[in-house]
């Protein structure tokens, strides 16, 4: 995972436009912590669309996950014909991106904290 390009202005602004954002159903106490950062957990959002432009939420910092979410880390996982397209796969590749077969999601789950699929 490249960082600088997670927090990258551009997703920031793609984010804004679009607009995108992150939406808790509930909030924890200050003195939860909701989520333990050691362990798997499957985040799924929908919907998703032709573009999956929501997926910026967990893919990128851009609408601060890493805020609300402290200490985890998200592998957005996407369809393998994503891949396949020469631009598209250096961008998902930087961002830490897999595809969503079920041999990339056990990898994911058992060696991250956080994946995350469109459904």
């Amino acid at each position: 995972v490249i960082q600088g390009w997670r927090h990258s202005r551009f997703f920031r602004l793609f984010a804004e436009y679009f607009p995108i954002r992150i939406v808790l159903a509930t909030r924890p106490k200050k003195e939860e912590n909701a989520l333990d950062p050691s362990g798997h957990f499957l985040f799924c959002y929908h919907p998703h669309g032709v573009q999956s432009a929501g997926a910026f939420s967990f893919g990128t910092a851009a609408t601060g996950f890493d805020a609300l979410f402290p200490g985890l880390s998200c592998s957005l996982q996407t369809l393998a014909l994503n891949f396949k397209v020469p631009t598209v796969r250096e961008n998902l590749i930087a961002l830490g991106a897999g595809d969503a077969s079920k041999g990339s999601l056990r990898k994911a789950l058992t060696g991250m904290p956080v994946s995350q699929i469109p459904p």
